[in-house]
């Protein structure tokens, strides 16, 4: 049954791809050779319609109908991110190390980019982390600072789609 389930995600997500690609035959718009008129809509009785329509249909299906998914509207996975600073107020003596620990949290599996952004503008290079599964993952990073400083760190997720974290706000105060 979960077999069934995810092939039936996966052909709703090609059919939405297709669709909204024009990949399937359907051209999305007309060739640039071809000009296009609207026509104006007029309703037709069923009879005429019927008369018009060289085509019978008739239905193949023996299978019962299963309501698929709804497409996600963000086109990827949900990611979240979530970032506390240890310790959160430091007073003593200096050069002081914040540590900060994080999760990445995506509902489905594939590779998510992220970055960590500090208050002052700085920002770290690039990471990655795979998920087999969905689930969450931990990741951390640290900041040193030689002066008072208040500030936060926080993680920034590129892709698949973008999130970005709470604020983990820090307190220094050097003796």
């Amino acid at each position: 049954m979960r077999k069934v389930s995810l092939i039936l995600r996966i052909m709703l997500v090609l059919l939405v791809y297709f669709f909204l690609t024009g990949c399937a035959g359907i051209p999305v718009a007309p060739p640039p050779d071809e000009t296009y008129s609207e026509q104006p809509y007029t309703e037709q009785s069923s009879e005429s319609y019927a008369e018009q329509s060289s085509e019978s249909y008739t239905e193949q299906s023996t299978e019962p109908y299963t309501e698929p998914a709804p497409p996600q509207i963000s086109g990827g996975p949900a990611i979240t991110a979530s970032l506390t600073a240890s310790p959160s107020n430091y007073s003593g003596k200096c050069p002081a190390k914040i540590q900060f620990n994080g999760r990445i949290t995506s509902n489905a599996p594939g590779t998510v980019k992220y970055m960590f952004e500090r208050s002052d503008g700085g920002k770290g290079p690039v990471q990655e982390v795979i998920f087999q599964q969905a689930g969450s993952k931990a990741v951390s990073t640290s900041w040193q600072t030689g002066k008072n400083y208040n500030g936060w760190q926080r993680i920034k997720v590129i892709s698949p789609t973008a999130a970005v974290s709470n604020n983990a706000e820090f307190s220094i105060t050097c003796k």
